[in-house]
């Protein structure tokens, strides 16, 4: 039979990547492997242009040894607010080696408050702390509040607290323990407070910090008795006898002296004058004495007029009254008409049966050391601004004081009052400044309501509804629980001992709290449990709508729009937020199954809202794989060398979630979807040689003429022709002098001049459908001779040397290109690009490559021209 040439048309109309079944049984219009595409767009294939460069965190103060050691181990970017402002912090949480120790790295905020022209940082665990690279950590975002959860470290709260952003323990810190007793100073008489001198009263006070809305636990109480039993007053008496000279009457000049002061009836030369009697009967007189008595403020006894007499009474009780002095001096011929009870009043301090009505107690309380075992001054100062303090009522005889009722009698604020450790060390409070009859009106201790406990030191926390949700700490109780934060509490922070969810340990611990639709998901490796609340004091519900299947690790979960993409045993899933249903992305089975199958513990994932696309990173391969959502296909992104991911709303102004990609030497860069930036995976400046020609033959690469720069530390350099043609190597060292670049491993074949090469781009391959005619027997041998290449919206190939493809193919159902490959022009005009390809094989997949730095374009179609023959025998010529 003769040979005939026919051609064999590839129109590339979807990015469409299958890698359900093996690549030499994709069908037509799929491909085998798709790398560095934007899936966004049907009706060709176009090039993922790059990313732009967010941030390079070691031009942060105090960052800049982020790329010394092996950088970050943790990633995540956080937007909140700054309390009681309009300002808002954006930025990212940061866990790094900076001591070269990975059991001793530390963790800590790079924000932003102006869209990104300046950075700031805030350390929320500094070294010392053992925060290892592989301590499981999550953080959670409420409003004014950002949480961050390092399994089995306490919980850490970031928070603005109106003079500067901090970063202190969630909840009561170390003070959700009874706090150390007050005790009593001293009690005393005192008309400006309102305890009952008999009385029996206790006292206890508890820590508050008004920024977080967060309180202590309360102390042990301090059980006062008091002893405070009234005297008698000092008692005279100031006579008028009718059988006097004068008939008992006051005449002017007359003088009563009361412990040296002196009262004159009528005239002026005393220090009071007595004012005229309304008539001359000894009854009259005794009153008119005893009222110039009363209204004399400095007196020091009161007066009670009666039929002859004028009764005094010292105005304190005790046998301090019986040292005033009492006398009388008449003027004129008649002396017997007054008459005293004695030289100084008598009877005054004898006991009586009756308490004291106004007492107070001063109370010390203990010191800074003796709050909590372990703990100073610093460790609450941190915490909390004020004091409350708590009584009960009189409580009486009671022989015990349990389930006394405490009120809140009074605050004190830390500023002015407790603001050094010495001053707490010397603080008093006065107790009693309230009524017992009105405490009941204060606000009471909830001894179930307001016991607080500490936020779990776990690594698992989300927020959902108004409440914080985190996985149990670790710990003899098992570790399998989810608590959850009080809804009658604004705070974030506010944990009790009642919320609580029981967990099965064949779930395994919680992973992820992450809300979709208007529901939050709890997951595990072994569960997926559905979380609802119609309102913030509404019931919570929580059901398990999956059990033995979950997560394959931590991160590899993410929502976007009202569904969770996650990796489970079922490959990529969707889980549907609304039904709880789970579907799956098959076109990704074996990557996940058979690529990643090693690494799945250790995959990011992400979502990126103007992309319209999932991110998954496997750090270890160093690749990507891509779900677009709005073509409903997948793809890979190769070289690209992160090592952590994340999503939030964009930087410059808090629009649409980016996705955030991270380097080994702190650089963050987000997908390019304008098309602003370089066009490189890393976003390396042009006016570096980004792509250029060996000029040299070595195991590094010397290219005399290029521009080299620090910046191209770590990017991967892919060479575009040669023996090494594409392959790529990590740079470990530039030297701009000599014009050399130093890979972190060798390239298999020494790197020859005239090979060109490409920094930091984005490797475009395409593993197309294998040769298919209808005409043709799936077990014929087919002949390639050449192929034709349509591309469209070409942009930055001119003067480019990468301006090649490289055309190949694989064999049979090979792993690896073969060795014949054709390099062609690139070019709007598909004559220009076409170049013989020999190649032959039963199943023969064509293989297409671009490999420049900077550039963009279509991939339309292609052609391949093939020889028929009767042939089954690949080795037949």
């Amino acid at each position: 039979m003769a040979e005939e040439r026919p051609y064999v048309q590839y129109p590339f109309r979807s990015p469409r990547m299958d890698q359900s079944v093996p690549p030499n049984q994709v069908r037509v219009g799929s491909c085998g492997r798709l790398a560095g595409v934007d899936g966004r767009f049907n009706g060709g294939i176009r090039k993922y242009y790059g990313n732009r460069k967010v941030l390079d965190i070691d031009d942060v103060a105090g960052m800049g040894a982020i790329d010394t050691y092996d950088g970050p181990s943790y990633f995540k970017s956080v937007t909140f607010q700054k309390r009681n402002t309009s300002t808002v912090y954006r930025g990212f949480v940061i866990r790094w080696d900076s001591q070269d120790d990975n059991a001793n790295e530390q963790v800590d905020l790079i924000y932003t408050n102006d869209n990104g022209s300046t950075w700031n940082t805030l350390a929320i665990w500094a070294v010392g702390n053992s925060i290892t690279s592989s301590l499981e950590m999550t953080c959670a975002v409420d409003a004014g509040y950002l949480l961050i959860a390092v399994d089995g470290k306490a919980t850490r709260t970031v928070v603005w607290n109106g003079a500067t952003l901090v970063a202190v323990d969630s909840g009561p810190g170390a003070f959700d323990v009874e706090l150390g007793a007050q005790t009593l100073s001293s009690a005393s008489v005192d008309t400006s407070y309102q305890l009952n001198g008999a009385g029996t009263f206790q006292v206890a006070f508890r820590f508050y910090d008004s920024v977080r809305g967060i309180y202590s636990a309360l102390s042990e109480s301090v059980t006062i008795h008091l002893d405070l039993i009234q005297t008698t007053k000092a008692l005279g008496t100031v006579s008028f006898s009718a059988a006097g000279g004068d008939s008992g009457l006051m005449i002017a000049g007359d003088i009563v002296t009361i412990n040296g002061r002196t009262y004159e009836y009528i005239d002026a030369g005393s220090d009071v004058t007595i004012p005229v009697a309304a008539g001359a009967t000894i009854a009259q007189h005794a009153q008119v004495l005893a009222d110039t008595i009363n209204g004399d403020a400095s007196a020091e006894v009161t007066a009670t007029a009666q039929a002859t007499s004028v009764l005094l009474e010292s105005i304190l009780r005790g046998t301090a009254g019986n040292a005033y002095t009492l006398a009388k001096t008449e003027t004129g011929g008649n002396t017997n008409d007054l008459g005293v009870s004695g030289a100084t009043l008598s009877s005054g301090g004898q006991v009586t049966t009756v308490a004291e009505p106004q007492c107070k107690a001063v109370i010390d309380f203990p010191d800074n050391a003796s709050v909590v075992s372990g703990k100073t001054y610093t460790d609450f100062d941190d915490l909390f601004d004020t004091v409350d303090v708590f009584r009960t009522i009189n409580l009486g005889n009671s022989v015990t004081s349990q389930g006394a009722i405490f009120y809140l009698e009074q605050t004190i604020a830390k500023s002015g009052n407790w603001a050094t450790s010495g001053a707490w060390d010397s603080l008093q409070v006065s107790v009693g400044t309230v009524v017992d009859e009105a405490l009941p009106f204060l606000t009471m201790y909830d001894p179930e309501k307001d016991i607080v406990s500490s936020p779990p030191q776990s690594g698992t926390i989300g927020r959902y509804e108004g409440q914080t949700y985190m996985a149990q700490a670790a710990s003899v109780d098992g570790g399998y629980d989810t608590l959850f934060s009080s809804s009658e509490h604004a705070s974030p922070e506010y944990f009790s001992t009642y919320n609580r969810r029981k967990g099965d340990p064949d779930d395994g611990r919680p992973l992820q709290f992450i809300p979709a639709g208007d529901s939050m998901f709890q997951l595990s490796y072994n569960a997926v449990v559905h979380i609802f609340k119609s309102g913030k004091l509404k019931p919570i519900l929580i059901n398990r709508l999956h059990r033995k299947r979950g997560l394959v690790g931590k991160d590899v979960a993410h929502s976007s729009g009202n569904s969770i993409f996650m990796i489970s045993g079922l490959g990529i899933t969707i889980l549907n937020a609304s039904d709880g249903s789970m579907g799956t992305i098959s076109s990704a089975d074996r990557v996940i199954f058979d690529d990643w199958k090693n690494d799945l513990a250790e995959v990011k994932s992400c979502n990126d809202a103007l992309m319209n696309a999932s991110f998954w990173l496997n750090a270890t391969r160093e690749e990507m794989l891509v779900v677009w959502h709005s073509t409903q296909t997948s793809s890979m992104l190769d070289g690209a060398n992160f090592v952590d991911m994340s999503s939030g709303p964009d930087i410059t102004g808090g629009k649409n979630d980016r996705a955030y990609f991270i380097t080994k030497q702190g650089l963050i860069v987000s997908p390019d979807a304008v098309k602003t930036g370089s066009g490189t995976m890393f976003d390396i400046s042009d006016s570096y040689t980004i792509n250029g020609t060996a000029t040299a033959t070595g195991a590094t690469l010397t290219n005399s003429n290029a521009t080299l720069h620090a910046d191209m530390v770590g990017a991967k350099l892919y060479v575009a022709t040669g023996e090494n043609a594409g392959l790529g190597r990590t740079v470990a060292i530039i030297n701009d002098s000599t014009k050399v670049v130093t890979f972190e491993s060798a390239f298999p074949y020494d790197i020859a001049t005239g090979d060109t090469y490409s920094v930091s781009p984005v490797p475009f391959t395409v593993r197309a459908w294998p040769l298919q005619d209808e005409r043709i027997s799936r077990f014929n041998r087919w002949i390639t001779e050449g192929v034709s290449v349509k591309a469209s919206r070409l942009e930055g190939f001119t003067g480019n040397p990468n301006n090649k493809w490289r055309i190949g193919a694989y064999r049979n159902g090979g792993s690896s290109l073969e060795a014949t490959t054709a390099y062609m022009d690139v070019s709007a005009n598909p004559p220009d690009s076409a170049e013989g390809l020999n190649i032959d094989g039963i199943d023969i997949e064509p293989y297409f490559e671009q490999l420049a730095a900077g550039v963009s374009f279509e991939l339309m179609d292609a052609e391949i021209s093939i020889v028929l023959t009767d042939s089954r025998q690949v080795s037949d010529s």
